[in-house]
């Protein structure tokens, strides 16, 4: 009884070890959510008064070796671009006016030509005031870029960037230029996450890594899995031929199962992508 238990024991520890293991490159290839478009600023060609027209120009930039789809993709496998705006009250935005689109050809695509943004853009509208606009006091309006961002071989989810700004200061001096240097004033990226990727975001891969492996092993507990749990120690368990032995299958089944469902939901991750899923 007690080489039987010694055999379990060891079977136990080293298909968590092999799991481990398994799951180490990962923990070290892992990063953060890439920022790929900042909102650079924003303003107006001329203050907005009562019943008058001014324009908006937006400015971005989309982070070097990533494209963002234009607003006209040349396939609809892929997300336009949505500037919005959402002005004060008394105040209507017109059509959006947005940069030329590049063509390009990336390495997913299959010699595919893609309609994208890239580098520093500028969005343009025209604002319309209300006769009830008040021309003084603050005037926040909120600017969202909705985008779908790729480099060379792979397509991100459809995420979004946002800011707030004041159109009482953001309008051009007459040489040309904005009068305030900074006309973003707050900032806010896509919330739509899940918790999983909240974990990630806010406390980092060790923690997140750790977060997913408490929840894999969690799903042990449900009927499919747990009745087996005692099948699979015992077969190891009583395996002849020593320790050695145990470390090897064990390390063998667990790299086994670890490189199949990588390599599947890589796969999948990788053909979704394409799509933005």
């Amino acid at each position: 009884m007690r080489a039987c238990g010694r055999r379990l024991s060891i079977a136990v520890g080293f298909l968590f070890a092999a799991l481990l293991v398994a799951i180490a490159p990962s923990l070290a290839l892992a990063d953060g959510k890439p920022d790929i478009v900042t909102l650079v600023g924003a303003h107006l060609k001329s203050p907005l008064e009562p019943g008058k027209t001014s324009t908006m120009l937006v400015n971005a930039l989309v982070q070097q070796g990533w494209h963002i789809n234009s607003d006209h993709p040349l396939t609809p496998d892929y997300i336009p671009t949505r500037l919005e705006i959402t002005p004060p009250p008394d105040a209507t935005v017109g059509a959006i006016q947005y940069p030329p689109a590049q063509e390009t050809t990336l390495d997913f695509s299959g010699g595919e030509k893609l309609s994208v943004f890239s580098g520093a853009i500028e969005f343009s509208t025209e604002l319309k005031a209300g006769a009830d606009y008040a021309s003084t006091g603050a005037h926040p309006a909120t600017v969202t870029i909705k985008y779908q961002a790729c480099n060379n071989v792979q397509c991100l989810r459809p995420t979004s960037v946002s800011a707030t700004i004041d159109l009482a200061a953001t309008t051009e001096s007459s040489g040309g230029s904005s009068q305030t240097a900074g006309t973003i004033t707050s900032t806010a990226p896509d919330t739509h996450e899940s918790s999983i990727e909240r974990a990630f975001h806010a406390h980092g891969s060790f923690l997140g890594f750790l977060f997913v492996l408490l929840g894999g092993l969690a799903l042990n507990l449900t009927p499919c899995v747990y009745p087996l749990i005692g099948v699979t120690i015992a077969y190891f368990g009583n395996q002849g031929g020593g320790p050695r032995r145990l470390i090897v299958l064990a390390s063998l089944f667990v790299l086994g199962i670890a490189l199949m469902f990588s390599s599947v939901g890589v796969t999948v991750a990788l053909s979704g992508g394409l799509f933005g899923a």
